[in-house]
């Protein structure tokens, strides 16, 4: 198609790649003008009305990319990330703003929606796993009660060796009990070990790290976790954060190339493609399906555009079938109140 602004001729029907305008908002912008009460049918007045509209669409496009481009002359993170990744296009400028999350008991992925270095995520991602905690606290339970039954073991030895050794010392006994005091002490070094695993992994979100694209590594706090949706925030301590222009995923047209940025099974900050498949409902939520691959690693991460912009936040795929994701509309984040109030008494 051709940018009905300068011309420019491209595939992508969102956003120019030349000028910059988004499309949609171009188009209500001149009717507005054109429905407007106060144009005039002479030739003088076309010639004022086409003169205010290119001053009112310059001056938009000005504010527009005056709030939303972000500049990495303007230092913090932008710039260090920038500068590490040169990237060449708006997708490879939205792989900058996303990040790889580590807890104690599972990874996944994130992204800035903000540049005071909000990160959003899954809750699933933060929320330890139930499963994996469940089985650390079996595992507890069987080496305890074998710990015990060896313990009872050198009990029940230790009263036989003083039946024929009542002047022998300690030393000695565990000398001649060497191996099985030996499987003791392991028993409960074990049993010490998981436990304090087992209390540290209870509260993970109070352990989060992130990596950024460059694979330097920092410290997150949750700030926020929803319990509607299956949505966490975090927070870091930088400055002007690469962040995510969010795009309602309803303005593109179903079958349009769609990515998702993320780390699939721990194969850090890659970029897979799909398309945009349609809405779907689960569990009474609406979502965006696509068959871009969502796979265990990428949740929490961005659902963009070509040019960059995040439609949906990766949440979940369909594992008896190929093909099928759903992703969060990111919309939900600014509609939602109880997320809007949350993020924003930060």
């Amino acid at each position: 198609m051709n940018c009905p602004k300068c011309g420019h001729h491209q595939i992508d029907e969102i956003k120019c790649e030349s000028c910059g305008i988004f499309f949609a908002k171009y188009e209500r912008a001149s009717e507005r003008i054109i429905q407007s009460p106060y144009r005039k049918n002479n030739s003088n007045g076309k010639r004022v009305w086409l003169f205010g509209l290119g001053v009112l669409l310059c001056a938009g496009a000005a504010f527009y990319f005056l709030a939303t481009e972000q500049d990495p002359s303007l230092g913090g993170l932008v710039e260090k990330l920038s500068f590490a990744e040169k990237p060449r296009t708006k997708l490879e400028a939205a792989r900058i703003a996303t990040v790889f999350i580590r807890t104690r008991t599972s990874t996944g992925s994130g992204f800035f929606v903000t540049g005071d270095c909000i990160i959003a995520t899954n809750r699933h991602v933060i929320d330890a796993d139930e499963e994996q905690l469940l089985a650390l606290a079996s595992a507890i339970d069987v080496r305890r009660y074998r710990g015990e039954q060896v313990n009872s073991a050198l009990r029940a030895a230790r009263l036989e060796f003083q039946r024929y050794c009542s002047d022998c010392s300690d030393s000695a006994f565990n000398q001649a009990t060497g191996g099985v005091y030996a499987q003791y002490l392991n028993y409960t070094e074990e049993t010490e070990s998981a436990s304090r695993l087992l209390d540290e992994n209870s509260s993970p979100r109070s352990s989060v790290t992130v990596q950024f694209v460059n694979g330097v590594e920092t410290g997150a706090e949750t700030i926020y976790i929803s319990q509607d949706f299956d949505l966490a925030f975090l927070r870091i301590h930088e400055t002007n954060c690469p962040y995510l222009e969010p795009y309602n995923f309803h303005d593109i047209p179903l079958g349009s190339q769609v990515y998702t940025i993320g780390s699939p099974k721990g194969i850090k900050h890659k970029i897979t493609a799909g398309v945009l498949s349609g809405e779907y409902t689960l569990h009474g939520l609406s979502y965006i399906q696509t068959d871009a691959p969502i796979n265990p690693g990428n949740s929490g991460g961005p659902l963009v555009t070509k040019g960059g912009n995040v439609i949906g936040v990766n949440t979940i795929k369909r594992g008896d079938a190929e093909g099928i994701g759903w992703a969060i509309p990111i919309d939900l984040v600014s509609t939602s109140s109880e997320i809007s109030v949350a993020l924003y008494q930060q």
